[in-house]
């Protein structure tokens, strides 16, 4: 007999008929509504426009709308740097005659209202764009870093300061010449230089506070890089240029046994491959960044005679074996992480570019001919080669996104570029532009891809999807134009 309340709900439910119910025994399945579609969110777009003999920053919205001049004035250049804060941060070339040039360093907000001066002349010289590495930006504290000339010794100095130019601190400004090298988790890495032969390494929180010595043993110490965890230096021991790993903590390890000159060439997951240089050879060696686990894949039996970079790829190191006359490359090897006989993974008789996928699990193999450059993805052993791009026109990988490789075919005679994208495996080609900038391939933001069309009058922007989808005319910007940089 069934229940009372089971017989009501039965009855309105028939009654209403607003909700459809199928009973199997113990469950009741009732519809959903889906949840709302939200918008698309689309990029702003930093613009250089070159005109009148000056450089103006505007920001565009990305789907051709709203175009605001960041910073127009009669200033002769300026540079881009970045954005943070809300507002867009770029540095500007002041009068003078010839040889008195400085530059600026000036944020402004999305508005184009609210230009602060965040450091005045705090380089001397007429290109705004000497300043790219010298102004970094900490996301975490929300601040700008920058190193600035002190005019009265030609020192260099380094400060921190909001973008809105608020609590401007000096956070190593002492009588010594400190360089600025890099900006990782909250801190500042920079070189103090105590004298000629005596520079060490140093960390301090972006606020000025926290200083410590990452390195400081007396010898001459120089930043090399950065892992993702870790900070690589080097140390003049003995004579030999010896590579060193550290933490913001100042635990130091020194690698490859202190043994030939040492050089990192990627750093991956807490592994490192390096290059060492011996009196009568060179060597790749893999390590643990802990100092554990030295092994050495490859005895190249003498010095390495042209360009040289080594990647994991998979379970394997793959690195340059053979080059022609002018040192480019004509062959790549792997090698086991784990030790054991290198093996030719490709070779050719006339050189080729290569770099990894974004996975780690494939090669990616560019061949370069004047008349024709084709590319391909293949695993390291030489399997599951799939060819991208064969044609009879000069075709050049340019990235990875999406799953989908991004390339230019340029014609025989070379007076057309268009822009294409194909997926991994050879399916789904895709037209993405025709007649384009060669310079304005490398604005890829999320799905989408920012072109520009080759042309003398003015700059046509254009949007894409990677899949050649949604392709089209934004805006127009008299004169010459170029992207520079992109945000939400």
């Amino acid at each position: 007999m069934r229940r009372w309340w089971t017989t009501l709900f039965l009855t309105l439910l028939a009654f209403t008929g607003s909700l459809q119910a199928q009973f199997i025994p113990g469950i009741i399945y009732v519809p959903i509504n889906p949840p709302p579609t939200l918008p698309i969110q689309f990029p702003w777009l930093v613009i250089e426009q070159t005109h009148a003999g000056r450089t103006d920053l505007l920001l565009c919205n990305s789907v051709g709308g709203k175009r605001t001049t960041l910073e127009g004035s009669s200033y002769y250049t300026k540079c881009y740097l970045g954005s943070l804060g809300g507002r867009v941060i770029f540095t500007r070339s002041g009068y003078g005659s010839a040889g008195t040039y400085s530059i600026d360093l000036v944020s402004v907000k999305l508005d184009g209202t609210g230009q602060v001066t965040l450091a005045s002349g705090f380089m001397s010289g007429a290109d705004p764009t000497a300043a790219k590495g010298k102004v970094l930006f900490d996301t975490r504290y929300g601040r700008v870093i920058y190193e600035r000339t002190n005019w009265t010794d030609g020192s260099h100095d380094i400060y921190s300061v909001f973008p809105d130019g608020s609590l401007s601190v000096g956070i190593a400004s002492d009588a010594r010449d400190e360089r600025l090298k890099a900006v990782m988790n909250g801190y500042v890495i920079y070189e103090l230089q105590w004298s000629a032969t005596d520079t060490d390494l140093y960390a301090v929180i972006t606020d000025g506070t926290g200083k410590s010595a990452i390195s400081g043993s007396g010898d001459d110490e120089t930043f090399e890089g950065l892992s993702d965890t870790r900070i690589y230096y080097h140390r003049k021991m003995g004579g030999n240029l010896t590579l060193w790993c550290a933490s913001l903590t100042g635990s130091n390890t020194m690698l490859a046994g202190g043994v030939g000159d040492t050089y990192k060439r990627q750093a991956r997951d807490g592994r490192v491959l390096l290059v060492r240089h011996r009196s009568t050879t060179d060597e790749l060696l893999v390590q643990n960044e802990d100092g554990s686990g030295l092994t050495l894949l490859n005895d190249f039996g003498g010095f390495i005679a042209g360009e040289f970079k080594a990647h994991f790829v998979g379970s394997y190191a793959v690195f340059p074996t053979a080059w022609d006359g002018s040192g480019l490359t004509t062959a790549i090897s792997r090698v086991a992480l784990s030790g054991g006989a290198p093996i030719v993974s490709y070779a050719s008789s006339t050189p080729f570019g290569w770099t990894e996928t974004n996975d780690r699990s494939k090669l990616v193999i560019q061949t370069d001919d004047s008349k024709q450059c084709d590319f391909w993805v293949q695993y390291p052993d030489g399997s599951g080669r799939v060819n991208l791009a064969t044609t009879s026109w000069d075709d050049q990988y340019v990235m990875e996104t999406g799953g989908r490789i991004i390339f230019t075919r340029a014609s025989y005679h070379g007076d057309q570029t268009d822009l294409y994208s194909i997926n991994l495996d050879g399916s789904g080609l895709s037209a993405l532009g025709t007649s384009v900038l060669p310079e304005s391939f490398g604005q890829i933001v999320d799905s989408m891809v920012f072109y520009q069309l080759d042309q003398a009058s003015s700059t046509d922007l254009r949007r894409v999807y990677v899949d050649g989808t949604g392709n089209s005319d934004n805006w127009t910007v008299p004169g010459s134009a170029r992207i520079v940089g992109w945000f939400y």
